[in-house]
């Protein structure tokens, strides 16, 4: 019996080849979220790279606006034929603060289509170098004040009739009218007299001025940290071009 003949299983069609695509791929920008004063910052504009653009030839550019900021350039061209191509930014900012109005604009064929909201802030580290003094002069503070040679049995007093001699007199009138705001600031006296005696004596039973020291450095990178440069990436939507009138034309007759 002769053997059964196999057909050849029927050719795959090739696949249809996908239609121009009308829209533009999304804009991505990376920029600086937190910056500091009279620096010099890149933002980089891009196109995203999940999309890939098929159509017509178009002209497009990018345009950053910052207030409080100088930008160079104003206004940078990208290929959208080339999905590697990148805009740059060199931006300084000239002011502390959030920056008023920050944005990135999309122009394609001289209109404006689309704007990505920004937002950046500027920031110094104005406390974090006032955590590294106080590391060294808050411990010298200590030894040197806080802390004398013999302790002072009579501080409590002393350290009332000191704060006395500071503050002024209640007014009469006041006295008069109100006694309990005099009697308030009188009980806010003792008050500090009793916390400066409770320092001094903690002093000589702590390592109080090493404590100091080390709170200090903490407080130092703590600010440190939260003042730093911090980068942030945003993605706009994609861009969709109205059909050019020949196209239009065109499937009216079909």
């Amino acid at each position: 019996m002769a053997p059964p003949v196999r057909s050849k299983p029927a050719a795959r069609p090739a696949p249809a080849a996908k239609p121009p695509q009308r829209g533009l791929p999304p804009v991505r920008i990376r920029y600086y979220r937190q910056m500091k004063k009279s620096r010099v910052y890149n933002f980089v504009a891009s196109w995203d790279s999940e999309f890939q653009y098929r159509g017509p030839e178009q002209k497009v550019s990018v345009r950053l606006l910052c207030g409080g900021a100088q930008v160079v350039p104003a206004e940078v061209s990208l290929d959208p034929n080339d999905p590697k191509d990148q805009a740059f930014f060199h931006v300084t900012p000239l002011a502390k603060g959030w920056l008023r109005g920050e944005k990135m604009e999309v122009i394609v064929n001289g209109k404006k289509v689309q704007e990505i909201q920004l937002q950046s802030k500027v920031v110094s580290h104005r406390w974090t170098w006032l955590f590294f003094f106080l590391i060294f002069l808050a411990p010298w503070f200590v030894l040197s004040v806080v802390k004398t040679e013999t302790m002072n049995m009579n501080l409590r007093q002393d350290a009332d009739k000191a704060i006395a001699k500071q503050m002024p007199e209640t007014p009469d009138f006041v006295k008069e009218s109100v006694p309990a705001v005099h009697d308030a600031l009188v009980s806010f006296r003792g008050i500090v007299a009793d916390a400066a005696e409770h320092i001094h004596l903690l002093s000589w039973t702590h390592p109080l001025a090493f404590y100091t020291g080390v709170t200090f450095f903490v407080l130092m990178l703590v600010s440190l940290f939260l003042h730093r440069d911090k980068r942030r990436r945003v993605t706009g939507k994609p861009l969709f071009l109205p059909r050019p009138p020949a196209a239009k034309d065109e499937e009216d007759e079909e």
